[in-house]
């Protein structure tokens, strides 16, 4: 093929991909925000919203929003506001429009890598129309992965012209493009090591010494991006500490992913934005054989190295771009994310591409067969694709869909209803609760869950839904007074309390709590009365009885 050909199939391809892609996501431009991130990130961030400013820009560049880092993705939503405003749309097509043109760099730079136009493209494809990739580009939220992919594509772009021609000037570029990816999401702390996979597997023979030298000011940017990553998400509560996962749960579950990513690429099921972390309630030979599994390929993967090097450099791709995000330094209460698949599920496309054709004897059948699977299997996933985009139309279809695939997990169900809250969508909330399996006893445990961690606010929501639905029961008032008397809203509390120990005469923890809210306020007859009748009652109440020492000793 000479070189006029080879361009027209390089720009057939490229039109395929932005048409193939467009076809599939252009629906999101009707979307909505949803509640999940999208109120901190955009519509509820007085920042953010009034757009591009002097002021907005130094607010960004120290910013600890969100629990991250990130000043570049901060200004990305800003020009998003500065030209649309708050109409989600705009929002979401520049998120595609950063997509299309990721799959388009990455096809360009396999090709420039490896020389092989249509390999690259089935990559490239892969990447654009995989269902694994919706999360991060139909989540306005999530503009962070791909702006900072964006740039990773372009760090190692102009890595390959700097190795071609060793120049300051092109050694700075590469620099200033690696520092902007971190200024979008940490996540290219990985690429340092990408870039030695680079130098060993897919570039021209050099000094190792020189090219391990080339990396250290990349180690320099690394550390302190890690630095500034583990503080601010310190700050803001998302690192969980090792009481709650200790470091045995973290590194079961890490193994398990490794497989499950790989499963949810081939077979890309049940896909939602928020996956339980399981703790200890992993199976052991769960974990025995993922284990298994996860060392057996990579020694399999190193040793291919020798004759296949594209096993070797597409395995290690996939490991060590999700090692920030694998869940030994757990952030959140997810056990994976399909966001977290967008850079590591490239080197499984790679051993793909180049592996499934190294099956079979080079013949022309088997050309043309290659080319009917490679192009079916990219319709099924775009078929996929089209389906998981309708689930992201707005708060509540997301948190439905989560509900479903984590079949009613409370913890999950809590922390997505409590995001709609947040996100002033509580109509939205109270319809999920509602459509829920055995909705009633949901709405109590979801209230009980976000009371437990404090959110109030919420909870007051939650308990309120749980009233109407049931204005017959003592303990839902009870608990919808407590939480109000927790938002300082006193009277409001005493009369949920009272009517709970109506409702029930012979339930105590009412009685007690109105003792307790009476004591605050100093009516101490009020108080006496109450707490009497709780350890009436149930006199192991050790609260109580201690109040009413309290209360008795004010009153004589």
């Amino acid at each position: 093929m000479d070189k006029h050909s080879r361009l027209n199939v390089k720009i057939m391809v490229i039109v395929l991909l932005i048409a193939a892609t467009l076809a599939i996501y252009a629906r999101i431009s009707l979307f909505d925000f949803i509640s999940v991130d999208d109120s901190s990130y955009v519509y509820q961030n007085s920042q953010v919203r009034t757009g591009l400013t002097q002021d907005n820009i130094l607010w960004s560049l120290t910013a600890t929003n969100s629990s991250n880092w990130h000043p570049l993705t901060w200004v990305s939503h800003m020009l998003d506001c500065q030209f649309y405003g708050l109409a989600a749309g705009g929002h979401h097509l520049t998120s595609l429009l950063i997509h299309i043109l990721n799959s388009i760099l990455l096809f360009l730079l396999l090709v420039r890598i490896t020389g092989s136009t249509w390999r690259s493209a089935f990559v490239a494809g892969l990447f654009a129309l995989h269902p694994l990739n919706v999360e991060s580009v139909a989540w306005i939220a999530e503009r962070k992965n791909v702006l900072s992919t964006l740039f990773w594509i372009l760090t190692i772009w102009t890595y390959i012209d700097y190795t071609g021609k060793r120049t300051r000037a092109r050694y700075i570029l590469v620099l200033v493009l690696f520092t902007l990816g971190l200024m979008s999401k940490p996540m290219l702390v990985t690429l340092p090591l990408v870039l030695i996979l680079l130098d060993k597997y897919c570039l021209p023979d050099r000094d190792n010494r020189l090219h391990l030298v080339d990396k250290l000011p990349f180690v320099a940017l690394v550390v302190a991006s890690c630095i500034i990553t583990l503080i601010v998400q310190s700050k803001g509560g998302m690192t969980r500490p090792l009481d709650q996962f200790s470091m045995g749960e973290r590194l079961a579950n890490a193994v398990v992913s490794y497989t499950a990513y790989i499963c949810k690429m081939v077979w890309p099921a049940n896909l939602c934005i928020l996956y339980p972390h399981p703790g200890d309630s992993i199976p052991t030979w769960r974990v025995v054989g993922a284990t298994a599994i996860f060392l057996s390929v990579t020694c399999l993967a190193i040793l291919a190295g020798r004759k296949r090097k594209y096993i070797t450099f597409g395995w290690l791709w996939y490991v060590i771009t999700l090692i920030p995000v694998i869940g030994v330094i757990q952030v959140g209460p997810q056990a994976m994310a399909d966001r977290y698949a967008y850079v590591p599920m490239i080197g499984i496309g790679i051993i793909m591409a180049w592996g499934i054709p190294d099956l079979f004897k080079p013949t022309p059948r088997r050309n043309a067969g290659l080319i009917v699977m490679a192009v079916t299997s990219l319709m099924l996933l775009a078929a996929c694709t089209w389906h998981q985009v309708g689930y992201w139309r707005n708060g509540e279809t997301v948190v439905k869909r989560a509900v479903q695939v984590t079949h009613n997990h409370l913890p999950t169900t809590a922390c997505l209803v409590a995001s709609l809250i947040k996100g002033d969508m509580t109509d939205q909330a109270l319809h999920v609760l509602r459509s829920t399996p055995n909705a009633a006893e949901t709405t109590m445990e979801v209230g009980a869950l976000t009371a437990r961690v404090r959110l109030y606010d919420y909870a007051e929501v939650v308990y309120r839904e749980a009233v109407r639905m049931n204005p017959r029961s003592a303990v839902a008032h009870n608990n919808l007074g407590t939480t109000l008397a927790r938002l300082g809203k006193t009277d409001a509390a005493i009369r949920e309390l009272s009517k709970s120990a109506r409702l029930n005469p012979r339930y105590a923890i009412p009685r007690s709590n109105l003792g307790y809210l009476y004591l605050q306020r100093r009516e101490f007859k009020k108080a006496e009365k109450h707490l009497r009748a709780a350890l009436a009652i149930d006199p192991t109440i050790t609260s109580a009885r201690e109040r009413l020492r309290l209360a008795t000793a004010a009153t004589h």
